[in-house]
């Protein structure tokens, strides 16, 4: 069964100037599947917060990237680069908004994969071989 997805709702000062920022970035080429929710959730962290204006300040760019209880480190290196790019979007358009630098490392894989070696290889293909 598939499951129909329900658009984020962008509310408040932001609200259409994400949805164009959107629209922007899937006519580049980005899928941007996931960062409308992210964005959506900006939306109402910026209501909450009592902004009224299209402007991010660097506190409330602080506050919005700050880690959360329970989070992990790949959650929130989405939302710093979410609301990273959204800031230059606004830049790009003459609104004062607060870059957030680059956050290296943050993100980092915990994959580790595993080689295996010739004879290994060997075992699993005589195992096969043996099961026909």
């Amino acid at each position: 069964m598939t499951r129909i997805r329900k658009s984020p709702t962008m509310t408040g000062p932001f609200a259409e100037t994400v949805h164009e920022f959107i629209q922007y970035k899937r006519s580049a080429g980005f899928k941007y599947a996931d960062e409308p929710k992210c964005l959506s959730r900006f939306c109402r962290f910026s209501e909450e917060q009592g902004v009224t204006e299209i402007e991010i300040s660097r506190s409330f760019a602080e506050k919005w990237i700050a880690p959360r209880e329970g989070e992990f480190e790949k959650s929130r290196s989405h939302r710093i680069t979410c609301i990273r790019q959204f800031a230059i979007y606004l830049n790009n358009l003459g609104y004062d908004a607060y870059i957030v630098p680059e956050v290296k490392g943050l993100n980092h894989n915990s994959f580790v994969p595993y080689i295996f070696t010739h004879e290994q290889i060997t075992s699993v293909i005589k195992a096969v071989l043996f099961q026909l």
